[in-house]
């Protein structure tokens, strides 16, 4: 799963990642979340949405992961705009598809 903002590619097939636990930091002013993401079988690329939970989002990306759920992890400045329980949407791609 690659984590991205943004994407040229707004037809393709949606899901949704859970946000499963969120721990914000006063002191520095910075948030930490871990998302769990099931990828069906054939896709082989993930974009999260990462727009509605908050400014300067960095990702860790999951690289050749096999279809079923997986967890990742997610960080950014500020509070964060979503809570735990909240879905983030994201698009599904085959190789292909990026080709």
């Amino acid at each position: 799963m690659t984590v991205a903002v943004g994407s040229l590619y707004s037809f393709m097939p949606t899901t949704t990642a859970e946000i499963i636990s969120l721990e914000y930091k006063v002191a520095t002013d910075r948030f930490h979340a871990v998302i769990e993401v099931t990828i069906p079988e054939g896709d082989d690329y993930t974009e999260l949405t990462l727009e509605k939970i908050g400014n300067s989002i960095f990702g860790i990306p999951l690289n050749n992961v096999r279809p079923g759920s997986h967890r990742t992890s997610i960080e950014g400045n500020g509070q964060p705009l979503v809570k735990v329980g909240d879905k983030v949407p994201a698009r599904l791609f085959t190789a292909d598809q990026l080709r």
